[in-house]
């Protein structure tokens, strides 16, 4: 899957910053258009100057979760995606309220390095022979098409 090719046709795409209960407790990200999104805890607004946003990108689940209410107060058709997963994600997903989430697959980024290292450690071996090959552990697509399978493998504690 390609982020591109999900983004295309997009006038206005704004990325939101930040999880929702860092400091600064607001914050405000600008779109190429010219449109603001607002974030104050656990509250984004939508707001538009000109021509109006029909994207959002968020940073991670605890932005995505305000920015669904977000978007479905403002009634507009906002698509909306992020990164990484949670319950709410795939519900959002499953239920066409969210184009998709880029997943990161974190339990790969921190699995698979103490396994090649201990590997390394015991035997000497790479699994890319002299260390400088590339091993991809994402990222990985969730959409509708396969949100519900995501949902199983993380009821079952595989995701």
């Amino acid at each position: 899957m390609n982020t591109r090719k999900l983004l295309t046709g997009l006038a206005g795409l704004a990325i939101v910053l930040g999880a929702c209960n860092s400091t600064p407790a607001t914050s405000t990200a600008k779109g190429p258009d010219g449109a603001l999104v607002k974030r104050a805890d656990i509250k984004i607004e939508v707001v538009t100057h000109g021509q109006a946003i029909d994207g959002l990108l968020t940073l991670g689940p605890s932005v995505a979760k305000p920015a669904l209410a977000a978007v479905a107060a403002s009634g507009k058709p906002i698509h909306l995606a992020t990164f990484d997963l949670s319950a709410d994600v795939l519900t959002a997903i499953k239920d066409g309220k969210m184009d998709f989430a880029i997943d990161q697959q974190q339990f790969l980024q921190g699995y698979l390095p103490i396994v090649i290292l201990t590997n390394y450690a015991e035997t000497r071996n790479l699994p890319t022979g002299d260390g400088t090959g590339l091993i991809m552990t994402g990222p990985g697509f969730v959409t509708k098409d396969n949100a519900a399978d995501v949902i199983a493998l993380a009821a079952k504690g595989l995701r």
